[in-house]
């Protein structure tokens, strides 16, 4: 937990960075597990 209360923002990527997919991965993850936000 980082203790910041601003929710974090996924953003649309470019297929020629190298950087960047995390949070698209987790959200993809969350989803098929059916996570909730709390």
């Amino acid at each position: 937990m980082d203790g910041s209360a601003i929710r974090p923002i996924v953003r649309e990527m470019s297929h020629e960075q190298e950087r960047g997919r995390g949070m698209r991965m987790v959200a993809r993850i969350a989803d098929r597990w059916g996570a909730e936000d709390h």
